[in-house]
Formats: C-alpha cells, sequence, structure tokens
C-alpha cells in the first residue's frame, strides 16, 4: 500500500477516536458540575492536561473556566485538538481516500462535520450535552459502517492502528492525570470521591463494565488496575495494545522487507505490563509507570511515521 495512503487511514483512525474521546471528557465533566457547582470546577483544568492543550488556551483565555475550557476542547479554531478539528482532519483525511473507503463511511463524517458546524452557541440550554452525544454517535455510527464495509486488507489495519493506538494514549493520559490529582489533592469527602471516580470512569465508558468485575465501592486502586490491565475490557490499555499488536502483525506479513522494530516496541511495553508485580508499581513504580507507558506510545507512534510513512513521495 502506498505510504500516503497509508497515512491517511492511520490518522482517520486516530482523528475520530479523539473526537469521540475528547466529547466524552466534556459531556462527563459537565455533567458532574452540573451535579456537584462548584466543588467541581476545578476538575476542568485536568482536561486541558489530558489533551495536552494547556499552552495554546493560555494564549486565549487568562484563566481556566467552565465556559471557555468547554468552548475551546469543542470548537475553539485556535485548538487543532478540538473535537471539531479532530472531525474536519478525519474528514479532510476521508476525502483523500474517496476511492479507498466506502461511499457510506465518507457520507457519515460528511454529515457529521456538516452538522456540528452548525451549531450554535454551546453550553446554552443543554446543547454541549447534544454537541457530544451527536460526536460520540458521529464516531460509533463510523467505526461501524468501516466494520461492515471495509475489506480486511493492509487499509482496514491501519485505521484500526490509529484507534487503538489513540485510545491507549487517552486512557493512560486520563488515568495518569486524574490519579495524580487525587493522590496529591485535599482529603474528600465519600460522595465528592464517588463523584470523582465515577467521571474517569464514565470518561472512558467503563462505569457499568468496572461494577460488573467488581461489584463493590469506586477504589482508586481497582479502577487503574480495570483501566490498564484488564484483558476484558476494550478500552483498557492492556486490550488495545494487545488489539494493536495483532494489526501490526497482519501489516508486516504484507511488508516483509520492513524492519520489525514497531513490534519489538510494542512487544516490549506489553511485556513490562503484563509482568509488572501489580498496578501500583505501573502507577508509582521506577521501572514502569504512567510517565513511562505515554512515552513508549509517543515512540510507537513515531516508530510507525519512520517505518511506513516516511518513504511519502
Amino acid at each position: 500500500m502506498l505510504s500516503r495512503i497509508a497515512e491517511n487511514m492511520f490518522w482517520m483512525g486516530r482523528y475520530v477516536e479523539r473526537m469521540e474521546n475528547t466529547s466524552r471528557l466534556l459531556d462527563v465533566n459537565y455533567h458532574a458540575m452540573l451535579e456537584t457547582t462548584a466543588v467541581l470546577e476545578a476538575q476542568w483544568e485536568p482536561l486541558l492536561e489530558i489533551t495536552h492543550t494547556q499552552e495554546g488556551y493560555l494564549k486565549h483565555f487568562q484563566s481556566v473556566e467552565a465556559y471557555p475550557v468547554a468552548l475551546w476542547l469543542a470548537s475553539h479554531e485556535g485548538n487543532p485538538s478540538s473535537v471539531l478539528s479532530s472531525l474536519t482532519f478525519a474528514r479532510e483525511n476521508a476525502r483523500s481516500l474517496r476511492e479507498r473507503i466506502s461511499t457510506e463511511m465518507w457520507e457519515s463524517l460528511n454529515s457529521a462535520y456538516l452538522d456540528l458546524r452548525s451549531r450554535g452557541t454551546l453550553m446554552d440550554e443543554g446543547s454541549l450535552h447534544r454537541f457530544c452525544n451527536s460526536t460520540r454517535d458521529a464516531s460509533h455510527l463510523f467505526f461501524g459502517i468501516a466494520e461492515a464495509t471495509l475489506p480486511r486488507d493492509q487499509g482496514w489495519y491501519f485505521l484500526k492502528a490509529g484507534r487503538l493506538l489513540e485510545r491507549s494514549d487517552n486512557v493512560a493520559r486520563l488515568l495518569a492525570t486524574f490519579y495524580v490529582t487525587y493522590r496529591s489533592g485535599p482529603n474528600a469527602s465519600l460522595i465528592l470521591t464517588h463523584h470523582y471516580w465515577t467521571g474517569v470512569l464514565k470518561s472512558v465508558s467503563a462505569f457499568e463494565a468496572y461494577l460488573k468485575e467488581y461489584q463493590g465501592a469506586l477504589e482508586a486502586h481497582n479502577i487503574a488496575e480495570f483501566l490498564i490491565l484488564s484483558e476484558s475490557f476494550p478500552r483498557s490499555v492492556a486490550y488495545s495494545l494487545q488489539s494493536l499488536e495483532s494489526c501490526l502483525e497482519h501489516i508486516a506479513e504484507d511488508n516483509p522487507e520492513v524492519e520489525q522494530a514497531v513490534l519489538r516496541e510494542l512487544g516490549w511495553l506489553r511485556a513490562q505490563l503484563q509482568y509488572a508485580q501489580n498496578v501500583t508499581e505501573i502507577l508509582e513504580g521506577k521501572r514502569i509507570n504512567l510517565k513511562g507507558v505515554l512515552e513508549s506510545l509517543g515512540e510507537i507512534s513515531a516508530s510507525i511515521k519512520r517505518t511506513y510513512f516516511a518513504a511519502r513521495g
């Protein structure tokens, strides 16, 4: 497959997943604020850390408050990682792949783009919630159509690889940010703690799955274990990395001349997670920790770019 096509498929998957992840964060945080008002006002700042957009935000706004953060993450033109920017980039990649993807895939992204571009002021009479719901549904529709219509060739595996890498990074970054905030923050009431970790789980659609698995209270240790190491939950870091490895193995089968650096780096990261003594070692350890996981994911992304996309001409 031409490196240009492979790269467009890969980034289309990443951008649609990023769009969904950011909209989910926004929606959960907005509803948490409605339920607890000023108590959780400070939780808007971690969203900038998770999306890695603090520096850009402060160039446009003087303070971290609910409305400007929501606007920044949803649709601000100065934020290349906003929901609307991610959808726009995904749509542009889809436009260049019109002959490689199904008509329904293109139409789903184009319709979502036209719909979200026409939305009015956010956070007015529930409009942010509707915006986020529409974005989430657009992501589900797009990937569902891809599942049903794309041939299982390299294009499919690059699309899926982009989605899985973005998902792994998002979950690890979310957990790293909120776990550190929770550990360093003041002693909180049981009610606040419940709201806090409920929000974390709902941000990755894990609340019901977690309760089914642990059948108990929302404990930071168990939540971290579930989101990092679960082998059955499809949004956990471990599950996503295992699926990513399978995608890259399929891609490598059709590219025997390509160096196996990507698979080695991914395999090493998976081995460190798999053989960690417990989740505390991953959260706070020196040999491996969440910061190291995020750095490894960045290296894997860079390695994929060097291996498969650098030869673009």
